[in-house]
């Protein structure tokens, strides 16, 4: 009799664990995947639409220049930072782009 109990206890052990088992090869694989970001420095900036006539001279010179012949300024974006800027939208068409343009004149890639 005490062989029949422990023959029982001992397959109904196998029998769990197989279960089990089964159960955890059914789960799909998790990517475990480590993403470590490290902090950005991020220009504090505010963006203020303004008037195309108020553009400092440098900037209306080089907008007059042969690189910007035939397009015209749809919108003027004063860019408060360290050093201001000016965020202008040319369009030529259907065409359109933005070029940044420092204090003096010169366009920001």
């Amino acid at each position: 009799m005490k062989k029949l109990v422990i023959a029982s206890a001992a397959l109904f052990l196998a029998a769990i664990t197989n279960v089990n088992a089964q159960i955890e090869q059914q789960q799909p694989p998790v990517n475990k995947k480590e993403v470590v970001t490290t902090p950005k420095k991020i220009d504090q900036q505010t963006k203020t639409p303004i008037n195309p006539d108020v553009l400092p001279e440098a900037v209306k010179t080089s907008l007059a220049s042969a690189d910007y012949v035939g397009w015209n300024v749809t919108s003027v974006l004063l860019l408060k930072a360290a050093t201001d800027s000016y965020e202008v939208t040319l369009s030529k068409g259907k065409e359109s782009k933005t070029v940044i343009f420092d204090q003096a004149g010169r366009p920001q890639m």
